[in-house]
């Protein structure tokens, strides 16, 4: 169930923190070259 971000603007920008929380934890970690 995904929630209507309009309706829910709390839950919306709790999720985009945590993707982007875990998109900067991804990118902060070494890449094999």
């Amino acid at each position: 169930l995904i929630p209507n971000v309009e309706s829910h603007p709390t839950l919306g920008t709790l999720s985009g923190h945590k993707l982007l929380t875990f998109d900067i934890s991804i990118g902060a970690e070494p890449k094999p070259s």
